[in-house]
């Protein structure tokens, strides 16, 4: 049998200290707790049903959709400046990708561009820390979205959400499981802002990308460290006189997007 002397314990010490009210309030914010994800639970339900319905025709409706996308306090709204994420989906949609590994989920809303703009039968995997990134643009990490991500993808492509460390070997190990082997088209960078993380992020997935594919980089405009963290001057530091910056303003202080060609 179970010890029941420690629950038992904690249960007399706390009659002890606050008696009945607080043994009360405590079942009362458990209770609020699980109401609270269940509504979440159903709202991102819901949620994924509206975006599967949803089919914009052209590019631009698409951003317009994710940008006012909204079900019971779900939004996809993509973190970037309308101009810079179209264009960057006009050069990319030039010639639709296969495989895409997105770095850096937040909301969603960039993949579900991303999977606008590549082949009807891609396949697209995007990777998010369990914590979020909150020390850069104010990005926590987005719980309970699995359903909501996988339903971001248009009907004959295959999305994949995978809740991990992408600084991790074993991470590396289930995109490219994932992608069932197969070499990257489009790598887009937006996760761990700090120097060392998207550096760690381009040297490990950088070498899955194929001849001709291209490296995306998020947040080049350089800015205050809490907006840009490292990016800009990696992106600095690797950028090729062929690079593309797909850039609405250099004083605006974050966004911007850098795309190398492999």
């Amino acid at each position: 049998m179970p010890d029941r002397r420690g629950g038992l314990r904690g249960a007399a010490q706390a009659w002890h200290e606050g008696g009945p009210l607080l043994l009360a309030a405590r079942a009362a914010r458990r209770a609020a707790e699980q109401l609270e994800r269940g509504a979440e639970q159903l709202a991102v339900a819901g949620a994924a049903r509206a975006v599967r319905r949803a089919g914009p025709p052209t590019l631009p409706d698409a951003i317009a959709f994710a940008d006012a996308f909204d079900y019971g306090g779900v939004s996809i709204r993509p973190m970037q400046v309308e101009s810079e994420i179209g264009a960057f989906l006009e050069a990319v949609s030039a010639e639709p990708p296969r495989t895409v590994l997105e770095i850096g989920t937040g909301r969603g809303g960039t993949l579900f561009l991303l999977a606008r703009a590549a082949d009807e039968g891609a396949v697209l995997v995007s990777v998010d820390a369990p914590e979020g990134d909150a020390a850069f643009c104010g990005r926590p990490a987005y719980k309970r979205r699995e359903r909501l991500y996988g339903a971001l993808g248009r009907l004959d492509q295959r999305v994949v959400y995978i809740s991990a460390d992408s600084h991790d070997d074993a991470t590396k190990t289930r995109v490219q499981q994932a992608l069932n082997g197969a070499p990257l088209d489009l790598l887009f960078i937006d996760g761990d802002h700090t120097f060392d993380g998207v550096e760690a992020d381009f040297r490990m997935y950088a070498p899955l990308v194929r001849s001709g594919g291209l490296v995306a980089f998020h947040d080049i405009v350089p800015g205050a460290p809490e907006a840009v963290g490292g990016v800009p001057a990696f992106w600095e530091q690797i950028r090729r006189p062929d690079s593309l910056q797909f850039v609405a303003d250099w004083e605006q202080g974050c966004c911007g997007i850098g795309v190398l060609r492999v």
